[in-house]
């Protein structure tokens, strides 16, 4: 059995002698012509590299079977753990330059620390530091009359009073974390009228000292439907992508309370909309100085009105629906394109919406991926010309309570009915990951 915790070129990078920096690069070892991705899930962002011809080597917590069909791929236990100067010291040839996705962008410090022996492609870290600051945002969003909700930090009791709020983690991503006080005001609604799980939270005594813990930050509570927006900037403009419903916190795929599980779109918000959000990506890419591929998350609530949430300055979960929907043929190499200055650029019009969701395991049960498991993953029916699921964990992997176990994929022409697909495809895979598991151990 093979546990997550231990998975796939597991390195004690402290034992590793530093390698030289690029203060000397005669002394470094020749460059293999590849990219670094870096974060919390690299596949969909490896994928798109191979799609573009790129060469890549991935740092992540899966390195799950089919990212490594894409990429040179290495496991760490944590973001928090990677140590650049020993993982360098273990490479024959460096890749020449790296990228993050979801949860670096809360480490500009690790992300300075790399930059010291690769040139790095993003939002420099000075504006990460920044961006990590939710009263920082506050204020500039204030300044350009941006709507944004009120934010409070621990201890600070000059601090907006927020009656109905989130407690958010400073470090975490996608979701992960987030908690709500009892305090609530009208619930949020899915796409089928639904109130999805997790909507209030009874403030424990455990959540009374989460509230006063300096990695935690308060947020108003903003009730509506929740978006995602990708934007592109080169050094002249930028331009919106497109937009995605996110599905957040919803029970068929058992994604814990707030947390991120899955997108629907390329959607149309209206003209008016579209306009504000045009608006709002070009104020921050100005303000923070975003350079490339970055998005943002905000709520449309029942008066019609858009709420900026937060600021993701790197690639996002959402891009790989722009590239299914056929609007960009690639976003890592338009990543790297415009950060370069390069541009204009166009997006095809999409035909079809497509949607992606992360089936979470049973938060009381874990189980292991054996060989009937894993060929019924990979056995699943292609979507336009790819698998219907990604992400699929190796044999002999131990998927935890509440983790994620793989990420599927389906196609429709309204909102609605793809949503209903989605949910439709998790019943079915947990039923037959049970059937398969129940096999195993009868015979």
């Amino acid at each position: 059995m093979i546990d997550r915790s231990k998975l796939f070129r597991s390195v004690n990078y402290q034992t590793v002698e530093p390698v030289p920096t690029t203060d000397n690069p005669d002394s470094r070892p020749p460059a293999c012509g590849s990219l670094l991705i870096i974060g919390a899930s690299a596949r969909q962002y490896a994928e798109s590299a191979d799609r573009a011809g790129i060469v890549c080597s991935t740092v992540d917590l899966f390195s799950d079977w089919d990212l490594q069909q894409f990429a040179h791929s290495y496991f760490v236990d944590s973001l928090d753990d990677f140590d650049p100067s020993g993982f360098f010291g273990l490479l024959a040839d460096w890749p020449d330059r790296f990228v993050i996705c979801g949860g670096m962008e809360k480490r500009p410090q690790l992300v300075s620390e790399i930059s010291q022996h690769l040139p790095y492609v993003g939002v420099c870290p000075n504006q990460l530091e920044r961006l990590n600051n939710p009263i920082e945002i506050a204020n500039r969003c204030a300044a350009q009359q941006i709507s944004f909700p009120l934010v409070r930090l621990p201890g600070n009791p000059t601090g907006a009073t927020v009656a109905d709020c989130l407690l958010k983690p400073r470090k975490s991503a996608g979701g992960t974390g987030i908690v709500r006080s009892p305090k609530r005001s009208q619930p949020r609604k899915d796409l089928m009228g639904r109130t999805p799980n997790g909507t209030g939270c009874k403030l424990t005594d455990d959540l009374e000292l989460l509230a006063l813990d300096r990695d935690y930050y308060h947020q108003e509570f903003v009730a509506g439907q929740s978006y995602s927006s990708l934007f592109c900037s080169d050094t002249i403009a930028t331009k919106l992508i497109g937009s995605t419903i996110q599905l957040v916190g919803l029970p068929e795929f058992s994604g814990h309370p707030f947390s991120y599980c899955g997108s629907i779109g390329p959607v149309d918000v209206g003209h008016e909309c579209q306009c504000e959000l045009d608006r709002i990506g070009n104020e921050l890419a100005r303000e923070f100085q975003l350079v490339g591929i970055f998005g943002i998350d905000w709520i449309l609530d029942l008066s019609g009105k858009i709420w900026l949430i937060e600021i993701n300055p790197r690639m996002t979960a959402s891009a790989e629906i722009f590239e299914l929907a056929g609007c960009v043929p690639s976003i890592m190499r338009l990543h790297l394109d415009s950060a370069a200055g390069g541009g204009p650029f166009a997006f095809a019009d999409h035909q079809l919406l497509f949607g992606k969701a992360i089936l979470f395991s049973d938060s009381t049960k874990s189980f292991t991926v054996n060989q009937n498991v894993f060929d019924y993953f990979c056995g699943l029916e292609t979507l336009n010309g790819r698998r219907s699921v990604a992400d699929i964990p190796k044999i002999g992997t131990r998927i935890g309570c509440g983790e994620p176990i793989l990420t599927l994929f389906a196609s429709g022409k309204r909102e609605s009915e793809l949503l209903s697909r989605l949910q439709s495809k998790a019943e079915l895979i947990r039923r037959e990951i049970a059937t398969l598991q129940d096999r195993s151990i009868s015979s």
